[in-house]
């Protein structure tokens, strides 16, 4: 079933200085001279310090002025107007959605004079009544975490609380977890993510794609007081933003490794006495981002930048599978040992034998002679599916053989997660940007003994395949007006199955050709026994996918002392 919902969006703020919000940083403010009188026509260059990029706005009849769509970094402001001294700030730190105010006084002089003001940005930002907080690129890269997975900053963030009940390793395919928060007192699922802009969720608000760590610039987790164009949430909004890259040629290699030599055996292991189980995981890989150079075709400098990284995971385990097997004389018929829980026998009654016994008024049948159910009485298809069932390995818990079955066998599973972005300034009043970011995992794990079609398990193997594409284009149409239009498509892709299972002919079991001829695809029944281990898989291919298209234009417009914000997010 597919879907589309869209909405437009008009916002008026009429308050001076006004900052309609976006998932990217902008500055505004207004420019003054020594009397507080607004100063018209003042030129505002914005010079980016990582790639020597400049933003450029004029401030209005009423002062005010508003540089939008900035990349998160560090920046120099000049301000010229003539008849008074040039004003330069530098060190201006912007995140991802930062929404500064700075407002400009003009000492009176000659242009050929400059003030140069030099400072931190106050941390209260009055442009927004939004709350937030930003996890910064040196946090990104230098905390530690559990399986290199940036949603796991969130639990550290106000407001943010952590609702799933796994408590291991997080890689990037771990969407239980990704997923299992709860913003703001928000329900659980009821949360937005956007990377770079871009709707990074499914029809059902879960998460489509982690970025890995060393391709991101920053995550930002908005709580409340949302703009109106997040309004289809009733929890938060995670910004992600990734790496762009600079003037300067930048590399890293990395690995890191984990084995079990810290870890503490399960508690299947201690009681079937196997001690810690094997694990090997290695997660390496590299990010690379710099100008654009092709020798005698293009210096990008100032104009082109690229950013590529590879996160790898390669992860062998043991996994353990704990059932309950029918002993072996079960499987014949069998059943002399049966007892209930105070050592008393059991017996089996004969089907065939009910009668009406005349004297009590009630149905009765006739025991099995010693509990033992003849040959020529089992079903065909239950005895070939009971010979597949390999023998129990212990007594079991209880005086029923229950847990009698355990099986530690090797599991692996892993990714090559890309990402790659592209950031293009084509004039000095447009820019373009498109990424690309993929994670396809596969696992295969959880086998029960793995020796026959009727092995049960549902992940050999089971994938995962995250996918999210995006792009921005960006004009300045007048130093009042800009113009922005971000697109992109969210995938996700899930797949679980059996292998043991595939193509095997019910035929052999016993069932009828008449039935098995209608059937279109072949494989191992399965077959739900009770308390007992299940026999054969449930699907053998089980496949699905879920797509988000997204396309939002939006328009920002400084009207006087207000800015209006319009635009519509089709999905």
């Amino acid at each position: 079933m597919r879907g589309i919902v869209y909405s437009l969006v008009l916002g008026c703020l009429l308050a001076m200085p006004a900052a309609a919000q976006d998932v990217r940083a902008d500055i505004s403010g207004a420019v003054a001279d020594p009397s507080g009188a607004a100063v018209a026509g003042a030129q505002i260059r914005l010079i980016s310090a990582e790639r020597g990029t400049v933003v450029e706005a004029v401030s209005n009849d009423a002062g005010i002025y508003r540089l939008q769509f900035l990349l998160p970094g560090s920046y120099t402001m000049s301000v010229e107007k003539a008849g008074f001294k040039k004003l330069v700030r530098s060190g201006i730190a912007l995140a991802s959605a930062d929404h500064p105010a700075i407002d400009i006084v003009l000492q009176l002089g000659q242009t050929s004079e400059s003030i140069t003001v030099t400072g931190d940005l106050s941390l209260l930002q009055t442009e927004t009544s939004t709350r937030s907080a930003t996890i910064e690129s040196r946090a990104v890269q230098d905390i530690p975490t559990a399986g290199r997975n940036l949603y796991q900053f969130q639990y550290a963030l106000p407001g943010v609380i952590k609702s799933s009940r796994y408590m291991g390793s997080m890689e990037l395919y771990a969407f239980g977890n990704i997923n299992g928060v709860s913003i703001s007192g928000g329900r659980t699922g009821e949360n937005e993510t956007m990377v770079d802009g871009v709707s990074n969720t499914k029809m059902d608000r879960g998460v489509v794609y982690a970025p890995a760590l060393n391709g991101t610039q920053e995550v930002t987790v908005q709580t409340n007081s949302y703009d109106a164009q997040y309004g289809r949430m009733g929890g938060g909004v995670t910004i992600i933003t990734t790496k762009s890259g600079t003037n300067n040629l930048h590399g890293e290699l990395f690995e890191f490794f984990k084995n079990d030599k810290l870890n503490a055996a399960d508690w299947i292991a201690n009681k079937e006495g196997e001690g810690r189980s094997p694990m090997r995981n290695n997660t390496f890989g590299f990010e690379v981002d710099g100008p654009v150079w092709i020798p005698k075709l293009l210096d990008g400098r100032n104009k082109a930048f690229f950013m590529l990284s590879l996160e790898s995971l390669r992860e062998h385990i043991a996994s353990g599978q704990l059932r309950t097997m029918p002993l072996a004389a079960y499987k014949t018929g069998d059943f002399s040992s049966l007892t209930n829980g105070d050592g008393k026998p059991i017996s089996l009654y004969d089907p065939l034998t009910t009668r009406l016994d005349s004297s009590t008024g009630k149905y009765v049948r006739t025991p099995f002679a010693g509990n033992l159910i003849p040959g020529g009485r089992i079903n065909p298809i239950a005895k070939n599916v009971a010979s597949l069932l390999p023998d129990p390995k212990s007594a079991g818990a209880d005086p029923f053989h229950t847990n009698n079955y355990s099986n530690f066998s090797p599991a692996t599973n892993g990714y090559n997660s890309w990402l790659g972005r592209m950031d293009i300034r084509p004039t000095q009043n447009s820019s373009i940007a498109f990424r690309y970011g993929e994670t396809p995992w596969t696992n295969w794990s959880k086998v029960v003994w793995g020796t026959n079609a009727a092995e049960p398990s549902g992940e050999w193997p089971s994938q995962r395949i995250s996918r999210n594409w995006g792009a921005e284009y960006t004009q300045t149409l007048s130093p009042s007006m800009v113009f922005s239009l971000r697109a992109g498509l969210a995938r996700y892709e899930g797949f679980s199955g059996n292998t043991f299972a595939a193509s095997y002919d019910p035929r052999q079991l016993g069932f009828s050709n008449s039935l098995v001829s209608q059937f279109t695809t072949l494989q191992f029944p399965r077959f739900n026994l009770g308390s007992y281990t299940e026999a054969g898989a449930s699907t053998v291919t089980s496949y699905e996918t879920n797509d988000n298209w997204s396309i939002t234009p939006t328009m920002n417009w400084i009207r006087g002392r207000h800015v209006v914000k319009y635009g519509a997010d089709f999905r």
